[in-house]
């Protein structure tokens, strides 16, 4: 009668460990990703700022944007 007992204990153990893995790993993974979205917004900004000015180079922002774009792609904007 306690079977169902210890078999859902111990299936509650085994999702709570799979949950705290899950949790830990996309802490760990996530870092990287968060350091390249920091450039990237910083790039950004600085583009934006040279738009800015009265004498901007429109084909220069174009390209500076392109490379931005190439760079982190793995980030979304």
């Amino acid at each position: 009668m306690n079977d169902w007992r210890i078999t859902c204990a111990i299936a509650s153990v085994c999702t709570l460990s799979a949950t705290i893995v899950a949790g830990v790993q996309s802490l760990l993974a996530k870092p990287d990703l968060l350091t390249q979205a920091s450039e990237c917004v910083g790039k950004l900004r600085a583009l934006r700022a040279d738009t800015l000015s009265p004498t901007c180079d429109w084909e220069n922002v174009r390209k500076k944007y392109q490379q931005v774009l190439i760079d982190y792609s793995g980030v979304d904007l």
